[in-house]
């Protein structure tokens, strides 16, 4: 669940490729909410283009709390 200021707006969920969800997700993508990848990402390929994921780690966890204390 996603929660703005302790309300649920939203939910991710899992779609599978496969089994009853492959109908789902066929029909998300007629609806044009979901697409194939363009090609398939090895998780080297990510970092190369994310970055180090521990670079910003100092600053995410300052603005985190920051947000918190303003929030509550």
């Amino acid at each position: 669940m996603i929660y703005d200021r302790d309300v649920p707006i939203a939910r991710l969920e899992r779609i599978e490729a496969t089994g009853r969800s492959a109908d789902r997700l066929k029909l998300l993508g007629v609806e044009g909410v979901t697409r194939p990848p363009r090609r398939a990402l090895t998780a080297q390929t990510v970092r190369k283009i994310l970055g180090d994921p521990l670079a910003h780690t100092s600053n995410l966890l300052e603005a985190l709390e920051r947000d918190r204390s303003e929030d509550r």
